[in-house]
């Protein structure tokens, strides 16, 4: 089993769309799906965790700007505290992966934060 493995159907590409455009709305819906995951799992562990992060300087791919580095000090340690490996920080979107990069989970954590 992949680390995205999702309920997400695959997209259907309406007549005269683009391919590149059906692909990256469905990449974007994966990511929405798994910072809504993280979402869930940090409410879980600390209701105030929206207290300690800054979305404008938030960067996914640092150790201490990303969502669990500006909650918890560093990405491992937030890691560690939540219990989760490297694989499940990734369907957290906490991590990037091969097929969600850092620019995407970025766009996507600074969406669901701006409607919290």
């Amino acid at each position: 089993m992949t680390a995205f493995t999702t309920t997400l159907a695959p997209p259907a590409i309406p007549l005269g769309a683009s391919i590149r455009n059906v692909f990256e709305s469905f990449l974007d819906r994966v990511a929405d799906a798994c910072v809504d995951r993280g979402i869930k799992r940090l409410d879980m562990a600390d209701a105030a965790w929206r207290e300690y992060v800054d979305p404008r300087s938030l960067d996914i791919g640092s150790e201490i700007h990303c969502i669990l580095g500006q909650w918890d000090g560093s990405y491992t340690t937030g890691r560690q505290a939540l219990g989760i490996s490297i694989i499940a920080s990734r369907r957290h979107g906490f991590h990037a992966s091969n097929l969600i990069w850092n620019d995407r989970l970025n766009a996507a954590w600074r969406r669901r934060l701006a409607t919290a």
